[in-house]
């Protein structure tokens, strides 16, 4: 009965040899595969099974393998009852129903793969988009794994095909920078929102009304996460369109009503500018004078 009421897995002692321990790795994964397809399975056994297999990942420095004590998106808590592949089947029906709440009814297809990272680590993360109806912009999308870490906010020119199913090659660039200099959180922000795989093809006119809509999202988003910095990563794009230097300098005149926070670049281009971070594969975040 404790194996029932008590069911986080607990690491025991590490094997001492190698041959050892990966000889218990596969067989404790076939003898949990197995159990897992029965359902009528005793869970005190499926438990001890899973402490084998705990005791020989900690061997290998697997520290995914230590517990299955999982908690979903929605604060759900999951506890193990099954093969690992129910329980990621089980987080993404509550990824997907609290998705589905948080934009109108909207359910996406496909899980990200970052999904399998929240699982794995057990984080209550949270994430953050927001687009308009017929998804031509998008003004917010983010991740916020840890709440009380700071959060970096960074500024592009404007969206590419980037969504929660799917990165692009900048916000998967952005994402490696951000955790390269210590920060759990980050949210992609634009100068203008509107979706264009290329600049040139950005409207040739401003949409005022979509600016500040904009402006708004980011307000928003310095009161509800006040302890972020600030990351500018546009490049010399802002010179394709001449309205891209006003809808540059709104924002910074957003930025100063009681921002705290810090100012950082990648680098500089030759133009001044600071340095887009497609091709900045680990470049430490320097201070930028606006």
């Amino acid at each position: 009965m404790q194996g029932q009421r008590d069911r986080t897995v607990r690491s025991g002692d590490p094997l001492q040899t190698e041959k050892q321990g990966r000889q218990g790795i596969r067989r404790a994964d076939e003898r949990i595969s197995c159990r897992g397809r029965s359902r009528t399975a005793p869970f005190m056994r499926l438990s001890r099974l899973l402490r084998r297999r705990a005791r020989a990942a900690r061997f290998h420095g697997d520290h995914r393998a230590r517990g299955y004590r999982l908690r979903a998106l929605s604060g759900t808590q999951i506890r193990h009852r099954g093969s690992r592949r129910r329980i990621q089947q089980r987080a993404r029906f509550l990824f997907r129903r609290k998705l589905s709440e948080d934009h109108g009814g909207r359910s996406p297809r496909n899980i990200p793969q970052k999904l399998k990272i929240f699982i794995h680590k057990g984080v209550n993360m949270a994430w953050l988009y927001e687009t308009d109806e017929e998804d031509r912009s998008r003004f917010v999308l983010g991740e916020v794994a840890d709440p009380r870490s700071r959060t970096l906010l960074c500024f592009g020119i404007n969206p590419s095909t980037a969504t929660l199913q799917k990165f692009d090659q900048t916000l998967k660039s952005t994402i490696r920078l951000a955790h390269f200099n210590g920060y759990k959180n980050w949210v992609m922000l634009n100068i203008y929102p509107q979706r264009a795989t290329d600049p040139n093809d950005l409207s040739v006119s401003e949409d005022f009304g979509l600016m500040q809509t904009n402006l708004l999202h980011i307000r928003n988003l310095l009161q509800t996460y006040p302890a972020c910095d600030v990351l500018f990563a546009y490049g010399n794009l802002i010179s394709k369109r001449k309205y891209l230097k006003t809808c540059l300098q709104r924002i910074v005149d957003l930025l100063h009503d009681g921002f705290q926070g810090n100012y950082l670049m990648i680098g500089r281009t030759k133009q001044g500018n600071p340095r887009h971070p497609l091709y900045a594969k680990t470049s430490k975040f320097l201070p930028y004078t606006l």
